[in-house]
């Protein structure tokens, strides 16, 4: 179904897209959920710092298969006729990359109905999505590839992220999901979205919500260096929500994944919390560094949800100040790989 999915979504409106796409940046996170007493949430922080151009990128991601806890603004009927034949919605803002200006996206996915059908039911939708973005919604294009037919409608929005953000942290939320939602609204994101997925036929959703901030700058310098974790988030503490621990393993689902990357010898000097001695303790988990230029090392709650107030990783390597345009396009394109995957593993998770 998703075979030809990428040349649909950026057919009509590629650039702005594409910056999206790195909110979804979450390629290789488990994403079965809510099945035999596993979580209802998975919680993923993903960092990656590029030391060879001084910048790092990062994402949180908030994905649920309980409709009840994380979903679409109230005025937004997802259980509405109109979408029975549907796969997936999409609503995000980012920058328009010209002008400075941003642009709020709105997309639908039917499978096996004609072109016109689809923008019909798309367009039955709009009112409500319209009401509760607060933006006005305005049809841009329908693409078909295969039994799928994409329907996007765009929208200008404010100049920044803030009333989006805490839009979606004040609607899209159950009162007591809290963990990693708590950041949404203050981490300084630079594209923030909310997908929806489901098969056709049915109204199972899976929701994802994910804010990411793109090519922020780090120190340079040749000694060691601090990767402060909630400082990136903008909190003073970060704990779990109650809805991702998993029965089945005794831990929450609940991490934050960090990638090193440089043409010089990387090395671990130490973190906070200290490093994990046992499954499910707390603590971060080095894996093993197979290239010297090369480190990625997990935080993990455990079985503890008590709040983290320190959450840092120190690392030992050369980090210039070398960033490209060439080095943009190219976290881009790995971006919009990340999704793609991610859409498919979605696809495969088990219906509630």
């Amino acid at each position: 179904m998703y075979k030809n999915k990428l040349t649909i979504e950026f057919s009509g409106f590629l650039l702005p897209l594409i910056v999206l796409a790195t909110a979804l940046l979450v390629a290789d996170i488990p994403l079965v959920i809510g099945a035999n007493n596993s979580s209802e949430v998975t919680e993923t922080i993903m960092l990656n710092v590029m030391c060879s151009q001084a910048t790092m990128s990062a994402s949180l991601t908030i994905l649920c298969d309980n409709y009840s806890l994380i979903h679409f603004p109230s005025e937004v009927n997802m259980f509405d006729p109109h979408l029975e034949s549907g796969v997936e919605v999409m609503v995000g803002r980012t920058p328009t990359l010209v002008g400075g200006s941003f642009v709020t996206l709105l997309s639908y996915w039917f499978d096996n109905i004609s072109p016109e059908e689809a923008r019909a039911n798309a367009d039955a939708m709009i009112s409500s999505m319209s009401s509760a973005f607060e933006v006005s919604f305005t049809w841009m294009s329908t693409n078909t590839s295969d039994t799928t037919v994409a329907v996007a409608y765009t929208a200008t929005g404010p100049s920044d992220l803030t009333d989006f953000a805490e839009l979606l942290a004040s609607t899209c939320f159950a009162e007591d999901v809290a963990g990693v939602s708590n950041a949404l609204s203050l981490m300084p994101a630079f594209t923030i979205g909310i997908v929806a997925y489901k098969d056709a036929g049915s109204f199972n959703w899976v929701t994802s919500i994910t804010a990411a901030m793109l090519g922020a700058s780090i120190p340079v310098g040749s000694d060691s260096h601090t990767i402060d974790v909630l400082d990136i988030l903008g909190v003073q503490s970060l704990a779990p929500s109650p809805y991702s621990y998993d029965d089945n393993v005794g831990a929450y689902t609940s991490r934050v994944m960090l990638t090193i990357t440089s043409s010089d010898p990387l090395s671990f000097v130490s973190c906070q919390p200290p490093l994990a001695s046992e499954p499910n303790e707390k603590g971060w988990t080095n894996y093993t560094q197979a290239l010297p230029g090369y480190i990625m090392t997990q935080f993990s709650f455990g079985s503890d949800p008590s709040p983290v107030t320190q959450l840092s990783y120190t690392f030992s390597g050369t980090v210039i100040p070398e960033f490209t345009s060439l080095t943009l396009i190219l976290t881009l394109v790995l971006a919009t790989s990340g999704i793609f995957i991610l859409k498919q593993r979605l696809r495969k998770s088990p219906p509630r």
